[in-house]
């Protein structure tokens, strides 16, 4: 066990780092989060059923430095490894971490200090996105520390300003999260949660800086736009527009529903994005879908017909040609069986 000398007269932070199969990164990210300026900590490892080692790793951990916890559990996605963490975090604030990446080692203390200064219960940091160990981009950045309403924060979030949606960049106060925080066995969990979150905390502080390190790797699960993750990616925004509708009152204000379909046509061209470039044989089952929310963004907006009609026509073309390759494919398939068993039986007399 370690000798960490740890200032008692701080709150303790809990860190939950969901964890499975990523023996290649977890020691670095374990590491970032160690070496922290803030020392008291409590770090959860939530191994998720890894099956390459990193279980392993997590255990030697363990061993070396008494901040750290294992919980061994069966697979059950990032949401339930989170659940997890949280159910047995005793800290007063709790920060997240994804196995892949890894955090400046002033983060935790840079964000304490700006919510303790602020007295609000929700501190924020800007990200930065690696690709092949080199910086590529920053999300959810800004210039100085300051300090949003719950509204503004939302404001923020919906116009992909200063707010991300991930839940690794933030220090959040325990009252904000209860045990299940985080919807089991869905992806693009981090988009409901963060508009809710937003809205419970009242006022939030952005400390002004980039301290989250997002490291893409070939197999994350953003990366796999896939008939799922898109299918996700839409539900989970039309849920969160729901909700700040339904906060809102409807759409009675012009301004918000203005805000609301601006925010309603990014995800939705992405989306779009992603389906056109996708591999999926199946990617025209999200036809409907791709209608459901470019009819909401009309309803909200007249003038985006002219935009939207030339998308549908575009999908409904992918969607013809994806469904004429896979009938194609699968007749071709049954040719070759058929051509198989008429060669056994001519084997066969």
């Amino acid at each position: 066990m370690s000798g960490i000398q740890v200032d008692n007269n701080v709150p303790l932070i809990t860190v939950i780092v969901p964890v499975y199969n990523k023996v290649n990164y977890v020691t670095r990210c374990i590491d970032s989060i160690l070496a922290q300026s803030y020392k008291n900590l409590q770090v959860i490892l939530v191994d998720d059923g890894s099956t390459d080692g990193s279980s392993d790793i997590c255990d030697e951990y363990a061993a070396k430095d008494s901040r750290v916890e294992v919980v061994h559990k069966k697979n059950g996605g990032l949401s339930s490894a989170r659940n997890c963490g949280i159910r047995i975090a005793k800290g007063e604030y709790v920060g997240f971490v994804d196995a892949d990446d890894y955090i400046d080692v002033e983060m935790y203390r840079t964000l304490y200090d700006a919510v303790k200064k602020n007295n609000v219960k929700l501190g924020v940091c800007g990200i930065l996105h690696l690709v092949d160990n080199e910086i590529r981009k920053a999300t959810g950045d800004w210039e100085k520390e300051e300090v949003f309403s719950s509204e503004e924060a939302v404001v923020l979030l919906l116009r992909g300003k200063a707010i991300d949606f991930s839940v690794c960049n933030k220090l959040h106060h325990r009252s904000l999260l209860n045990n299940d925080a985080f919807p089991e066995g869905a992806l693009c969990e981090d988009v409901v949660f963060t508009g809710a979150e937003l809205l419970k905390a009242g006022s939030i502080v952005h400390v002004g800086c980039n301290m989250y390190y997002y490291f893409h790797t070939e197999g994350s699960i953003t990366q796999n736009h896939n008939v799922a993750y898109i299918k996700a990616h839409i539900k989970q925004r039309i849920k969160l527009h729901d909700e700040m509708l339904s906060y809102w009152g409807g759409t009675a204000d012009n301004t918000k529903k203005s805000l609301v379909a601006d925010s309603y046509e990014r995800p939705f061209n992405y989306a779009v994005f992603m389906a056109c470039g996708s591999s999926d044989p199946d990617i025209y089952k999200l036809l409907p879908l791709f209608i459901k929310m470019g009819t909401r963004i009309i309803k909200l907006r007249k003038r985006a017909i002219r935009n939207i009609l030339p998308v549908y026509k575009r999908l409904f073309k992918i969607a013809i040609e994806k469904k004429l390759n896979d009938i194609r494919s699968k007749r071709k398939r049954l040719w070759i069986f058929a051509k198989r068993i008429l060669k056994t039986r001519k084997k066969n007399g």
